[in-house]
């Protein structure tokens, strides 16, 4: 089947949203910005900061969206954050892939300083051959972060797969030419998801690992 599997972070594999969620939300309260509800924050995560900026509070001044950063950055890595677990069954399910000889990669909203200690913590640096951020690229849905892992690991984009959460995944995706696969488990609805037409949906990690491998 597919010998590139690349995952988006937040929402597929790890189970973030609370603290990306509370962080949003704190973060505009400090800086005099409406404060967004818990559902408009979830949708908007999986995109870069600059386009989580412009959907929450539309234009506003570059200063005020420096000190916004700055304080979501404070909340989310305070030291007592909510905790952000693996969703069940993700780091077997990664194990399983490694041992089957196929290449994983990771595509994230995220920026590379919140993804790096995560990598170093739970020892993934060497399981992921390539790892792509979204300061280090264009933000999801533009294709870039897939182009530039298609051209590291010299894979043909028909043997490669980026599975998600979010309609930006999926999208992206899409504008790559790449297949993708949903899971329904993290931000975005089944229903929302559906509507870009992965090749397969999935409520559980188990689930998708058991499929990539049949």
């Amino acid at each position: 089947m597919y010998e590139l599997i690349i995952f988006d972070w937040d929402g597929t594999l790890m189970d973030s949203s609370a603290r990306i969620v509370s962080s949003l939300r704190h973060a505009a309260k400090d800086v005099d910005l409406p404060v967004p509800t818990t559902r408009q924050a979830r949708n908007i995560i999986g995109l870069n900061m600059e386009d989580c900026l412009q959907q929450l509070f539309g234009e506003i001044s570059t200063q005020q969206a420096a000190r916004y950063i700055d304080q979501y950055r404070y909340h989310f890595y305070h030291p007592e954050a909510h905790e952000m677990p693996f969703f069940d069954g993700v780091m077997e399910g990664l194990q399983q892939l490694d041992q089957e000889n196929k290449m994983l990669a990771v595509a994230t909203g995220k920026g590379r300083r919140g993804l790096a200690p995560l990598l170093s913590d739970y020892q993934l640096e060497e399981l992921f051959i390539i790892t792509r951020c979204a300061d280090e690229a264009f933000g999801k849905p533009h294709p870039q972060m897939l182009y530039d892992i298609l051209d590291y690991t010299g894979q043909d984009v028909g043997k490669a797969v980026m599975i998600g959460d979010t309609s930006y995944d999926l999208q992206m995706a899409g504008n790559a030419g790449m297949a993708s696969v949903a899971v329904d488990y993290g931000m975005h609805p089944a229903t929302e998801l559906a509507k870009h037409n992965p090749v397969a949906m999935f409520s559980n990690f188990s689930a998708l690992i058991k499929w990539l491998l049949s």
